[in-house]
């Protein structure tokens, strides 16, 4: 058996941020450490919201890439988790890697809503927490995948829960994964600009011509450009 030692999940409750995280079984508790992940970035919103720590709570297996976290010293921000690395030989700490949500997105898609007899836009994922960045033609060259025409790019959580009934008629919380495709419109409101005009104006609608997950399961990244579609 692997030798274990639990002075960071001990230090971890004494000294860490307390947290609470997001999961398919409900909110758990959880202690975590981080700092910024560089400060070496073309991208603003990159550094500002790349995030590198360690994360401890029980039931630590039952963490997944892609779940939300808050702190409990600072609700009004959102992180979620983008990858989960077993470098610490702990029982109930890992490493994580994770970016704060600076927008929300509704993701739209066209199709025939009821009783129409022509296709509209239609809610698909209604205000879901998100990172988006700006990214200039220059910042392309040092970023292998980005399309031609992006400008916009939007990362979000692969995970969301849903109420459906089992067989018994019991409503249960289900985990599925976002499906995000190419030509869906992203309508963004950004967590800043929102504050000030009461989220009621978008900051921008994305037409998305590019997803991926760029090798991070937690992770869906949309590019896309100005939508000019009606």
């Amino acid at each position: 058996m692997a030798w274990i030692d639990g002075y960071a999940d001990k230090y971890q409750e004494e000294n860490g941020f307390e947290a609470i995280v997001y999961t398919k079984d409900g909110e758990k508790e959880a202690w975590i450490s981080m700092k910024p992940t560089t400060r070496a970035a073309y991208d603003l919103s990159m550094r500002e919201n790349t995030i590198d720590g360690i994360i401890t709570m029980n039931e630590i297996e039952k963490l997944k890439a892609g779940y939300i976290y808050i702190l409990k010293a600072d609700p009004y921000n959102k992180y979620f988790i983008q990858t989960l690395s077993k470098w610490e030989q702990q029982l109930r700490t890992i490493n994580i890697n994770a970016i704060r949500c600076n927008c929300t997105v509704t993701v739209q898609r066209k199709g025939f809503a009821d009783d129409e007899a022509e296709k509209s836009w239609i809610n698909i994922y209604e205000d879901v927490d998100a990172e988006i960045s700006l990214k200039l033609n220059d910042s392309k060259n040092f970023n292998a995948g980005f399309e031609n025409a992006t400008y916009k790019v939007v990362q979000m959580p692969m995970w969301e829960f849903v109420e459906e009934e089992d067989e018994e008629g019991n409503v249960i919380i289900v985990e599925r994964a976002r499906e995000i495709r190419e030509n869906d419109r992203l309508v963004v409101k950004s967590n800043f600009f929102s504050k000030i005009v009461g989220n009621e104006i978008p900051d921008c609608e994305i037409e998305v011509e590019s997803v991926d997950n760029f090798g991070i399961s937690g992770t869906i990244r949309a590019q896309g450009t100005q939508e000019m579609r009606a």
